[in-house]
């Protein structure tokens, strides 16, 4: 399929991994606790550096293809420099809010993402 690797720039530490448990806890008068257990999932904000006006145009085109509501596939990790495996930081995601780019110097961008995984 379509993929996604920039030309020059990288994504940035810290690369942070936010996990998030949906699961709704109530407390009775007694003080015994009642949980509805539902799945956990993660959150995912990055930075990019360094990228060019190719790579902008095409974050910006993967954007305007996949909006918040159409989920694809990201490998976080592709040269297992932060995890055991290639397959660890593989994840089906969402785009959470509109990639945030800034002009760093002509030809030099840096976007901020935050992606959120689907179940």
């Amino acid at each position: 399929g379509n993929y996604f690797e920039a030309a020059r720039g990288r994504v940035q530490f810290p690369l942070q991994f936010l996990p998030v448990d949906r699961s709704n806890t109530v407390f009775s008068e007694g003080g015994q606790s009642f949980s509805d257990i539902q799945q956990k999932t993660e959150r995912f904000s990055f930075s990019y550096m360094g990228l060019t006006e190719d790579d902008k145009e095409t974050l910006d085109a993967i954007f305007k293809d996949t909006g918040t509501g159409k989920p694809f596939l990201i490998s976080f990790d592709p040269d297992s420099v932060f995890g055991s495996s290639v397959n660890y930081y593989i994840r089906y995601v969402k785009v959470e809010a509109a990639p945030q780019f800034s002009i760093v110097s002509p030809g030099n961008f840096t976007a901020n993402m935050v992606l959120r995984e689907e179940l």
